[in-house]
């Protein structure tokens, strides 16, 4: 991405087999922590044809929103979460 002061969840779904147990809210907590460790100012990922995934990300408080460079498909859902 091109997201000045931002780390980026790359791969965050989790198997069919394992999901129901919250691993991928767990998971984005772990890495919002050390995003705050590195001093990271905001998240950001992007989601496209998964509701669930985009549902996990709503209830972990990202927002949609439009990056000034896009880097995925024209109907990728882009999320960000701005570190407190």
């Amino acid at each position: 991405t091109h997201v000045h002061n931002a780390g980026y969840f790359s791969r965050v779904g989790v198997l069919k087999s394992h999901c129901g147990n919250n691993l991928q809210i767990r998971f984005m907590r772990a890495v919002e922590s050390q995003v705050r460790r590195n001093g990271w100012k905001v998240v950001v990922s992007d989601t496209t044809d998964n509701l669930v995934s985009a549902n996990n990300f709503i209830r972990a408080g990202y927002r949609l929103y439009q990056p000034e460079n896009p880097w995925a498909w024209s109907h990728t859902l882009y999320w960000r979460k701005v570190m407190r």
